[in-house]
């Protein structure tokens, strides 16, 4: 995609002098930029254990959005079990 960005003047400059070292164009220098910053926004996943894991974020909050009974009374039917 074409696009018309404002580049400030210093930064031209210092664009052309790094285009000089690299020996590639202007445009390509803009385009690694942008894929550097696109990268450092990435989501990074990670795989935990416990309440963390993928598989008790998905299946452990669908089992506390299907539950009727307040936190209190699962608690005290849960230490009944002890």
């Amino acid at each position: 995609m074409r696009t018309i960005i404002d580049i400030p003047e210093q930064d031209i400059k210092a664009l052309d002098a790094i285009k000089a070292d690299e020996g590639v164009s202007r445009n390509e220098l803009v385009k690694r930029g942008v894929a550097m910053l696109l990268k450092t926004y990435q989501k990074i996943e990670v795989d935990a254990f416990g309440l963390w894991s993928k598989e008790w974020s998905k299946e452990g909050l669908t089992q506390v959005q299907n539950q009727a009974q307040d936190g209190l009374d699962y608690q005290l039917a849960l230490r009944e079990e002890w």
